[in-house]
């Protein structure tokens, strides 16, 4: 490009940026970033190239801080805070200007070997100081070097932190022109950088006027800029708006003593007289300043305190509450080095002020820091995505981290920069260890909060999938399913509360299933309702607001009904007003389109807002709608573009897990009737066993002319519980241990005992029974061990006892529980040692002979209570055999009720005799509380009373009818139930469709889906005309 093309751009350029505001907004962005950067640069260098030799002082030539370090020799006098500088390099001092001048010249001026001497490459200067507390001069001799490293410290970790925001600020100013908060902020950010950067130097860059006047302006004018910020954050307030001259009250302080000391200073530079005292003056009018700037200090957090109370929510109110915070306790900090200037300017001026502005400064940038990150200050979040956002608060937080590690090695090689010795280096390697350490801890908090915070959809996206997979896994029922989606949901996106509504596949209406918070008002949608409607074309619909992108979406184009994803903005910095736009830029729609009332959309936002959601998402599956998710609308923020997204794969999660669970659900039903009818294949198979078994025995007792009352076989059933026993009879029959039978009364106890005796080797022996209950104590005894003629009154003659009687055999004790302690005790000695006397004889009788025990009575907690012996319960309960009850074994009652019929048939005469299934299905749902005891006694009575040859219903005993009419009347209550049930949520949804529709009937009935001539007639079905 030529001469000309270079002049045509240029000057193109200062037309755009002298006429357009855009431009003029974006020049100012640019050159105050440049002049930022090059004043902190300038700054920075000019500390660290320009030479001093260790004084600190202020407007007058009088030491207020002195290094020891730059003492050339160890034996000379340090100066002291109060002593006066009378000379250096031999020419005396005038001013505090003159001073920094000399100092200056003696680090250019060739040495003269007397008063300017260098050695070694090390210069060294003479200075004379005058001592007021004894009138003493002594002249010491300082070496000529650079700023200590550790004064820069505050200055340097101040712009790593303060750069961050100061880029945050340029970038909502960018994209919001027209936002008066966010160009305040901009310019308090690029204000403070020259306040602050200029303060920490302010003794050493005195001497040069671009940088000091650059100090002098923005220092000024920070708190005018800070107090204007806060008169209009987050939203302006009402004084100002209605009073335009409070800019004069605010910015005309600052201005006036600019001027002011704009004057001083130019007659400083300028005069050669009196220059002592225009410092003083200046200093006296810097402090009338600072008490102003208190003061407008002290009115911003007045402001930030009247913003928090008038915060029109909690998202707003939050932001003022961590300003407000960092500005109060910065008054700490800022306070002590106003105390400092006015108390104690010598350690003032000697940098004693650095590190507690450094405090304040960074209490206010973290507030600020928090606000933007937890609470979307300036609505940074719109304006970046949050992988953006990421990037740049990662990259700034990497910068502070080296930064930090880059000026901690410098303080530490400061320290050991002459003459590095073993002792110096170790030092060195470990305390920059140790700092290393310190500072990757540091970091990978901040990383690990940092993704927390701009990663949190991740994070909840992980969270969900995890809950929903657990879910899937267990695959429960589709309600409780419902219930866990919509508590994630409402979880995930922090809503105040929601309902989820399933479909019922036997009515295809959806059905409320789970609520939080406030219940929506209709606890049935209809399948042609217009919200159902809608969320089966496009699978989110929500009111207020607009977004801007709903095919992100959905997923699916737009078909039929015209729904659209509606989201509220997030918080804006300033209420709207006049000068605020109406566009993209604003994140607000240029126009809202007008509906036509009819509008299938509207309709469906209108129903959506009846039933007090703010946004509604479709559960799709194969394009078939299975629920439909209701969130309240959140009362401090709306739903932004990345949660409806991660909504909407939430929702084809759920779905599919709805699906999966409903599958499941049919699965399970079909399984338990498939068992049902194998388990009514096996009872009818039992029964055609236990039938030929009879027969068999009855062919065999005709052949072989036995008695007529069939015999009393074992236990009777081939359910899996009596096979295990019987299994378990057959192992412990073989052995001559004794058994522990125990179960309630009628479970057949002296049945299975004698299938232990007559399965065991003394089956040809004696089984010999004793009912221990039935006996009282001295007959008992009697009954078990007999007696001798003359035992007792009435012992008329020998009596052999069961035990003797039982010898070689098996002795079957029943409710051996109820026997005393004075009999159990002999008892006791029987079992150890087989040997017993009669009653009445004192003649050792020996025998050999099995126990079997039986009870219904618990053993364990007669023995706590003292009335069973524990050494006895040890004998008898060798092996312990519990036989079940027969409501535990339904499964037999069949085989039971033939065997039983064919006993009591035969005994009166009736053969042949069976029960009809209805019968047989009352049977099998009794308690049976007395057990098998209480199933003979009703099937002896039925067939005394059964006048044929089948047993129905009505011949069973009373109580056993009552029982079964009782379970039918409650089945039958359920369904009838059910409907009343029905009816009634029908009559509510009526009514509260008519409210809400202010009583017109064709709106009534479209938001219920339904015809007008089938609401009217559902209106005179429940009385509503």
């Amino acid at each position: 490009m030529n001469r000309s093309s270079w002049s045509g751009l240029a000057i193109a350029w200062l037309r755009a940026a002298i006429y357009d505001p855009a431009s003029r907004r974006r020049s100012a962005i640019v050159l105050s970033a440049i002049l930022i950067i090059a004043y902190a640069v300038a700054v920075l260098s000019y500390v660290l190239t320009v030479p001093e030799i260790g004084l600190r002082c202020a407007f007058t030539p009088v030491v207020n801080y002195f290094y020891p370090e730059f003492l050339s020799f160890s034996d000379q006098p340090i100066p002291r805070e109060g002593d006066r500088v009378k000379a250096v390099g031999g020419e005396p001092v005038e001013s505090w200007a003159h001073l920094l001048r000399l100092i200056i010249l003696a680090g250019e001026t060739v040495p003269d070997g007397k008063t300017l001497i260098e050695e070694d490459g090390i210069r060294r200067v003479q200075v004379e100081f005058f001592r007021p507390a004894d009138s003493s001069v002594f002249t010491v001799w300082c070496r000529l070097g650079p700023t200590p490293l550790e004064t820069l410290m505050p200055s340097i970790l101040w712009f790593a932190l303060r750069i961050g925001l100061f880029l945050v600020a340029s970038v909502v100013w960018w994209k919001r022109p027209d936002d008066g908060s966010a160009a305040s902020f901009f310019w308090l950010c690029v204000v403070s950088f020259g306040a602050f950067l200029g303060g920490y130097h302010w003794t050493r860059i005195v001497t040069q006027p671009v940088l000091l006047l650059i100090f002098m302006c923005c220092s000024l004018l920070l708190p005018a800029v800070t107090l204007h910020f806060y008169l209009v954050f987050p939203r302006t307030k009402a004084f100002v708006e209605r009073r335009s001259a409070w800019l004069l009250v605010v910015y005309g302080p600052a201005v006036l003593f600019l001027t002011a000391l704009l004057w001083a200073y130019g007659r400083v530079r300028l005069s050669g007289d009196g220059v002592g005292t225009l410092l003083i003056e200046m200093l006296y009018a810097i402090y009338a300043y600072l008490g102003i700037a208190a003061l407008w200090y002290l009115g911003s957090i007045a402001a930030l305190f009247h913003s928090y109370l008038a915060a029109q929510n909690a998202a707003e109110r939050n932001q003022v509450k961590w300003i407000l915070a960092g500005a109060a306790l910065a008054t700490l900090p800022m306070g002590y080095s106003l105390y400092l200037a006015i108390f104690a300017p010598g350690r003032f001026g000697g940098g004693a002020a650095a590190w507690p502005m450094f405090v304040a400064s960074t209490f206010v940038t973290v507030a600020y820091a928090v606000s933007i990150t937890r609470y979307g200050l300036m609505r940074i979040d719109q304006l970046l995505s949050s992988g953006a956002a990421y990037f740049l608060v990662s990259t700034l937080a990497a910068g502070l981290y080296y930064t930090v590690v880059f000026a901690g090695f410098l303080v530490v090689g400061s320290r050991f920069v002459e003459g590095p010795s073993l002792i110096h280096v170790l030092a060195v390697s470990t305390t920059a260890l140790l700092l290393m350490a310190l500072v990757d801890v540091g970091r990978g908090r901040l990383m690990r909060a940092l993704d927390k915070l701009y990663r949190r959809e991740k994070n909840q996206l992980d969270h969900t999938l995890l809950r929903m997979s657990q879910a899937v896994e267990r695959l429960v029922d589709p309600p409780t399913l419902a219930r866990r989606m919509l508590h994630t949901a409402v979880e995930l996106l922090t809503a105040s509360g929601g309902a989820v509504y399933l479909r019922q596949e036997e009515t295809g209406v959806y059905r409320l299933t789970e609520v939080i918070g406030t219940p929506p008002k209709l606890s049935e949608l209809s399948s042609g309702c217009p919200l159902v409607e809608a969320l089966a074309v496009d699978s989110v619909v929500a009111v207020n607001g607009v977004c801007q992108h709903p095919e992100k979406l959905n997923g699916r184009h737009q078909r039929g009904v015209e729904a659209e994803v509606w989201g509220r903005s997030k918080l804006p910095l300033s209420s709207p007003n006049r000068n605020q736009p109406e566009g993209p830029e604003a994140g607000l729609p240029l126009s809202t389109p007008k509906r036509h009332p009819s509008d299938p959309a509207s309709a469906a936002r209108k129903q959506l807002a009846f039933l007090s959601g703010g946004l509604a998402q479709g559960l799709i599956h194969e394009d078939q709608l299975v629920g439909l998710l209701i969130l309240a609308a959140r009362p401090n923020d709306g739903y932004r573009d990345e949660e409806l997204a991660l909504l909407a794969a939430f929702a084809q999660m759920t779905a599919l897990a709805l699906v999966s669970a409903e599958g499941h659900q049919t699965i399970d039903t079909l399984n338990k009737e498939l068992k049902a009818k194998v388990e009514k294949i096996a009872e009818q198979q039992r029964r055609i066993l236990a039938l030929q078994s009879q027969l068999t025995k009855r062919q065999a007792a005709s052949t072989e002319e036995v008695a007529t009352e069939p015999p009393r076989d074992g236990p009777i059933g081939s359910g899996p519980q009596m096979q295990g026993l019987l299994t378990m009879a057959r192992r412990v029959a073989a052995s001559s241990s004794a058994v522990l039978l125990r179960g309630e009364s009628g479970t057949g106890k002296e049945v299975f005992a004698r299938v232990l005796h007559e399965n065991s080797p003394r089956a040809a022996k004696p089984f010999i029974k004793v009912h221990c209950a039935a006996l009282s104590s001295g007959l008992l005894e009697s009954e078990l061990f007999g007696h001798v003629k003359g035992a007792f009154t009435n012992a008329i003659r020998d009596k052999v006892g069961r035990f003797e009687a039982a010898d070689s055999g098996t002795l079957f004790l029943d409710e051996i529980g109820d026997i005393s302690l004075e009999v159990q005790t002999k008892l006791l000695r029987v079992l150890e040692e087989m040997t017993f006397e009669r009653v009445g004889s004192s003649e050792p009788v020996k025998v050999d002979v099995r126990i079997i025990a039986a009870t219904h009575r618990d053993l364990e907690a007669m023995i706590r209570e003292g009335r069973f012996r524990e050494d006895l319960f040890f004998r008898l309960n060798v092996i312990s055999i519990v036989l079940p009850a027969l409501r535990d074994r339904r499964e037999d009652v069949p085989e039971l009720v033939a065997h039983f019929l064919m006993i009591y048939g035969e005994r009166v005469g009736k053969r042949g005799l069976s029960v009809d299934d209805d019968a047989l299905a009352v049977l099998k749902g009794h308690v049976w509380r007395g057990n098998i005891r209480e199933l003979e006694n009703a099937i002896e009575r039925a067939v005394v009373i059964a006048e044929g040859p089948i047993i129905g219903v009505n011949d069973l005993p009373a109580d056993v009818r009552r029982e079964a009419v009782e379970a039918d009347e409650a089945k039958k209550a359920i369904p009838l139930g059910g409907r009343a049930e029905r009816d009634r949520r029908e009559r509510e949804n009526l009514v509260r469709a008519l409210a809400a529709a202010d009583g017109n009937k064709a709106e009534a009935a479209r938001a219920l889906g339904w015809a007008r001539s089938t609401f009217i007639s559902r209106l005179k079905k429940y009385g509503l005309t």
